[in-house]
């Protein structure tokens, strides 16, 4: 069990308490001293052992040490949220005589917690306090040839990419001067998706065979370091020049076993090179310090020489492929899916599918999701009874994946094997801990990154050394993201989707870890409910069983249970739950005093009561999608508040008149809170005062829910409370406004500098306000929506020096009657534009512009009417695409079409991608 995180995050808690806590005695702060310095050596084993809990015993021991640290972790809890009175003798005195002094039994508890402790340690003593460590090689190597299905030769649904793939090794520069230049290939995909066999497709192909005079085929799991990946490179070679397998080079000749060093090896591999066009295939890299050792042993000879890199790591790919291609593999289609199935279940029998197979084998083909390893597995898992297979067996096998995939049998071994190594190859068990938590969500959900980063700050899954800091949970989403884990839901620039999802596959392996280390429980659906032991436990005996341990609770499609016996809960998500009212808020939630994560999202709740005070750990308040309208004052002095979500809510009408001083203060010294969105600006000024004083605010969130124009005096006063947060020591980081379609040109009184990195408008505007295109502005990210500005107006944002994304979306005639141009220089930093309107106005991208745009997004279902008089492909290649100049934008790797798009549009996008030098991929987008 993955639980270095959980004691590091108690032990941050504990020292907080040692040294900050005036009212703990002596005895009581050198016995949690004692435990502190105890606990942080058993954790220090724990790290040691990298993950690798190996036998029963030290299984059990894990899993109480989790136990025991989160039963420290209630106690400090609980003496925090205990009155906090003056530790004087009258005050203590009197405590002690009407029985409300906590100490003795304080005293008490943490003697019991030692005794635990001294258990522990003594028990850990009986299988040593350290683990062998796994070996730090490249990998194990596959079961048998390329692994798994990867050597299969019935494998359906890679004829495309390997056409595509052949295409790129053949393909000419459009640029004479890129003519015959070498290429690095990197193919890119989750493990198990097959890119060994779409590489050795391509590798063994006739045409490939005459056209590249050098080649090698080195699998990296199978060599030690880069010395010994390049000696078999260069053994290949040899090989092939003398026409004798065995052969050595002069430099292995030279210097014995294991002598020649890199540098000697990288010399003996280029001037086997040099005189001819190679072909180098580097198979499941998964360390890019093996590429930087290795890459400049491949000589740029100008003979269209190609090396291709198979890794499911994208920053590898991304490294090794730079400046030339990365082809991402994608998982099989459902019709192929089922191809490779049902081929390989009927393999050596005589039957054919029924609609009976078909109904049972759903649940097989929807979480295996695609993945050619997974179903290969199941399928041969099936084969074994193809004469007398039936629909219900399917079935079954579907229910119970989670349980093959864990299990020792010689059919899943090897979809067993590379799902455990890309979880054991996280960086540490942080990482574990985190993915665990993401099983939780039940298939096919979009999982909203924000609101993962913040659960697991608040469930103690990421120490941040700045409270409430998420960049360190989003270095976690990160590693996912590049391991292929995690895959975007949304389209576009993928480090900035907000919806995600975990592979079918994955989920499955995850979940199925979670419930046998104690670490997540399903109740319900169509999860199979496991204790450790592997028996399953009915609902009624894991809410008896663990209702009182339970610290995150995540309720889906079900009646809410009784949250007051959830005493130790510290998130609590009831998004879209039925049945959750004034009634279960005030008098259940309102009980959960550790609570720091809550969210209502989508529940029926009308009115949060006063009694939220008391939730003093509060950190995050969801109340999006409710029918909240009026915020009341004590969800405001919450002392650690962070982040407050709403559905167009009105401040409290106590904030009106800005006279409480202590309100003030509160505001400006004390409120952690950091992000305030979808809230209202009345014709009163209670938002106006909460912006001005909140000191810590980052985000901002302003709508107008009035169709009337907002009073001057109230516009005044909002751009003076931004006018000052757009400067000084903290100023805003992103500022929404939505004003609907009403104007917003009150916005031209702002002055620049603009410290803001984040601003997205929606109103009218007649013209740029002035702080757009300063020089001094810091934005990074822009959306204009409905401004009504013409395409020649909006170009003038190409002179902003820091811009990262721009999304223009209009609904208004004047912006697609007008030309959009892009001049040499513009947009410097550029990496995403998205057009969202009905027509695409007419787009032109001139030399030297946008030098880093890699994304381009064009969701439009027709392009500017001027060219309406063209029919089909009679119309020129730019009027076909509506953009002119594509091969301009020298860093274009994704092209995005509107979902309506014609096929015929589709092609032309093609065409023009394939002279691109980068050879973009285009396709539209989902709907």
């Amino acid at each position: 069990m993955d639980i270095f995180r959980v004691v590091e995050s108690i032990l941050t808690k504990m020292c907080s308490v040692i040294d900050q806590d005036w009212e703990l005695g002596g005895k009581l702060k050198n016995d949690l001293i004692c435990i502190k310095e105890e606990m942080g050596m058993m954790n220090a084993s724990i790290e040691q052992w990298e993950g690798n809990i190996q036998g029963p015993v030290q299984q059990q021991w894990v899993h109480q040490l989790q136990d025991l640290a989160y039963d420290i972790e209630d106690f400090i809890d609980g003496h925090r949220i205990g009155p906090q009175e003056p530790n004087h003798f009258m005050p203590r005195a009197a405590r002690m005589i009407f029985g409300t002094d906590r100490r003795p039994q304080q005293v008490l508890d943490v003697k019991i917690l030692k005794e635990r402790v001294a258990i522990l340690q003594k028990w850990q003593q009986t299988f040593g306090s350290t683990q062998a460590v796994g070996g730090a090689g490249n990998g194990s190597p596959p079961s048998g040839g390329f692994g798994g299905c990867e050597a299969d030769e019935q494998l359906v649904g890679i004829d495309n990419a390997k056409r595509e793939l052949l295409s790129l090794l053949s393909a000419a520069e459009s640029q004479p001067d890129q003519q015959n230049k070498l290429k690095v290939i990197s193919i890119l995909g989750s493990n198990g998706i097959g890119k060994t066999t779409l590489a050795r497709r391509v590798y063994d192909e006739g045409d490939i065979v005459e056209q590249f005079h050098r080649r090698a085929w080195v699998a990296s799991w199978a060599c030690e370091d880069s010395a010994s990946l390049l000696k078999e490179i260069v053994r290949q070679l040899t090989s092939e020049e003398d026409g004798a397998q065995g052969s050595t080079s002069s430099t292995e000749q030279a210097g014995g076993a294991g002598a020649p060093n890199v540098r000697n090896l990288r010399q003996d591999v280029a001037a086997h090179l040099q005189s001819h066009r190679y072909l180098i295939v580097i198979d499941d890299l998964k360390k890019v310090k093996v590429w930087s050792d290795i890459a400049s042993a491949f000589p740029e000879n100008n003979k269209g020489s190609r090396v291709i890199v198979t890794t499911s790591i994208l920053s590898i790919a991304t490294t090794c492929a730079y400046g030339s291609w990365v082809y991402k593999m994608q998982c099989l289609q459902k019709d192929d899916s089922e191809n490779l199935f049902w081929n390989e279940v009927f393999k050596g029998a005589n039957r054919i599918r029924t609609p009976d197979l078909d109904r049972g084998s759903v649940t097989i083909i929807d979480k295996c999701d695609g993945l050619p390893l997974a179903l290969v597995s199941a399928a041969k898992y099936l084969n074994c009874k193809r004469h007398a297979l039936s629909g219900s067996e399917c079935k079954k096998v579907g229910l119970n994946l989670g349980n093959h995939l864990a299990s020792e049998g010689s059919f899943f071994k090897e979809i067993k094997r590379v799902l455990a190594e890309c979880y054991d190859s996280l960086p540490d068990h942080g990482h574990r801990m985190c993915l665990l938590s993401i099983s939780m969500f039940p298939r096919g959900h979009r999982i909203r990154r924000k609101s993962l980063l913040r659960r697991w700050l608040a469930e103690g899954l990421v120490v941040s050394q700045i409270q409430l800091n998420e960049e360190d949970a989003e270095d976690r989403f990160k590693e996912f993201i590049d391991r292929n884990i995690i895959e975007a839901v949304d389209i576009g620039n993928e480090l900035e989707a907000k919806h995600w999802r975990v592979h079918g596959v994955m989920l499955e392996f995850i979940s199925h870890k979670s419930i046998s280390d104690n670490f997540i429980t399903f109740i319900g659906n169509d999860r199979s409910t496991m204790s450790s032991n592997g028996q399953l436990l009915k609902t009624q005996q894991l809410q008896r069983k663990w209702k009182f341990l339970v610290r995150s609770l995540t309720i889906r499609n079900s009646s809410v249970p009784n949250l007051k016996e959830y005493k130790s809960l510290r998130v609590l998500d009831l998004e879209e739950c039925n049945g959750i009212d004034q009634r279960v808020v005030k008098n259940h939630i309102c009980e959960l005093l550790f609570l720091k994560y809550l969210s209502l999202r989508g529940t029926g709740v009308r009115l949060i009561p006063s009694k939220i005070k008391r939730l003093r750990y509060l950190e995050t308040l969801d109340l999006r999608e409710t029918e909240v309208e009026m915020l009341p004052l004590e969800v405001l002095k919450l002392p650690r508040l962070a982040h407050l979500f709403g559905s167009k809510l009105e401040m409290p009408q106590e904030l009106s008149n800005d006279a409480d001083l202590d309100l003030q203060r509160f505001f400006q010294h004390e409120s952690e809170l950091q992000v305030l969105a979808g809230f209202v600006m009345e014709d009163n000024k209670a938002f106006v005062h909460v912006i001005r004083h909140m000191s810590k605010l980052k985000k901002v969130k302003i709508w107008r829910k009035a169709n009337a124009a907002p009073a001057k005096d109230l516009t005044e006063h909002l751009v003076v409370c931004i006018q000052r947060r757009l400067q000084g020591s903290r100023p805003l980081e992103s500022l929404s406004i939505d004003f609907g379609d009403l104007s917003i040109d009150f916005l031209g009184d702002l002055a620049p500098p603009c410290a803001l990195e984040s601003l997205k408008l929606r109103g009218a505007m007649s013209s740029l306000p002035a702080f757009f295109t300063s020089p001094e502005n810091q934005l990074r990210e822009l959306h204009l929506w409905s401004t009504g500005l013409s395409g020649e107006a909006l170009s003038a944002l190409q002179n902003l020096p820091y811009l990262v994304y721009l999304t223009l979306k209009e609904d208004r005639r004047g912006f697609w009657s007008d030309t959009f141009a892009v001049q040499s220089g513009g947009f410097p930093s550029l990496r995403r534009l998205r057009f969202q309107a009905a027509m695409l106005p007419k787009v032109v991208f001139e030399q030297g512009s946008m030098p880093d745009l890699a994304d381009l997004h064009l969701l439009c279902p027709e392009i500017c009417s001027s060219i309406f008089f063209y029919r089909s492909f009679d119309m020129p290649r730019n009027l076909r695409l509506g953009v002119w100049h594509i091969e301009n934008l020298v860093s274009l790797n994704d092209v995005v079409l509107h979902h309506s798009a014609s096929e015929q549009q589709l092609t032309a996008w093609k065409d023009a991608a394939s002279a691109h030098k980068n050879r973009p991929n285009v396709r539209r987008q989902p709907q």
